[in-house]
Parts: structure tokens; sequence; C-alpha cells
């Protein structure tokens, strides 16, 4: 059995040499209507430039959880988007005084321990930030900003 590369050569020789069905450019490459890069009949290839082409490829994936057009790592541009800010696409923020919480869930996510900390816990009962102050052995000890220690250097 041909590997992906013969089986993509033998769709070029096939496919008649043209423009981008779509846009009309003339740098196109074959596209294989129904997905399967073993089929090489002539009404199952078809020319697209490289836009048209990955277009076709995305436009019908949809959002693991909310069935909206995908936008990426299989989710939809909202969940993507709390994916990249808060790692973990569910994650929703009500208002700025309560925690993060899952999407649907009646109980916000667990707040760090350490007073006056607003952030979701981590690992011990502390968020990421005071965690790494624990481990480290500065946990409760007053940090400095980098601008406050580089004034300080600066005197």
């Amino acid at each position: 059995m041909a590997g992906w590369m013969a089986e993509h050569r033998k769709a070029r020789m096939i496919c008649p040499i043209g423009p981008c069905e779509v846009c009309w450019t003339t740098d196109a490459e074959v596209h294989h209507k129904n997905e399967d890069w073993r089929d090489h009949s002539l009404t199952n290839l078809q020319r697209l430039c490289r836009s048209c082409h990955m277009k076709a490829h995305r436009s019908g994936k949809r959002c693991l959880l909310c069935d909206q057009p995908h936008k990426g790592l299989g989710y939809c541009d909202k969940h993507y988007q709390r994916l990249k800010k808060w790692g973990d696409p569910e994650l929703v923020k009500i208002n700025q005084s309560m925690p993060l919480q899952r999407e649907g869930q009646t109980s916000p996510l667990k707040l760090c321990t350490v007073e006056g900390c607003k952030l979701v816990m981590h690992a011990k009962g502390l968020c990421s930030k005071h965690a790494q102050q624990s481990k480290r052995g500065t946990l409760g000890q007053v940090q400095l900003t980098k601008s406050e220690v580089a004034m300080r250097r600066w005197r």
C-alpha cells in the first residue's frame, strides 16, 4: 500500500492543472472532497489554493463542548479563549467579587487560604503564587515588586 505522499502525488497527476476553483488564484493544490486521500476519482478531486483548502478542512468541525463552529484545539472561540486564559475551557468568572467556577456549576471553586487572596486554590489550600512562596520558604514575608527592588538598588 502506498503512503500519503505517493497517493497525493497520484492525485496531483490525475486532477487537471488549473487555478483554485473557489477564488481563482493560480497556485492551487489538490483537495479530496470526501477527505479520503485514497479515493482519486475525478468527481472527488478539486483544485484549491492553500487558504481555501484549509477552510474546506476546518468547515465541518464543531466545538467539543457546545457544538458551535470550531476555532482551535477542538473548541469554539469562547471555549478556546477560556482555555488560553484560565487553562480550562469550562471555567467562567461570574463577576469581579466571585472566583472562577465551572460552567453550570452552582458552587464556586475553592479560594486560596491566605488572608486577602482571591485566587483559586492550586495546591495544599494555596493558590499557585502562595504555593510557590511556601515551597521557597518565603510565605508570609513581605514581597517586594520588581520596581521596588530596582528602586532599593538604585539608591
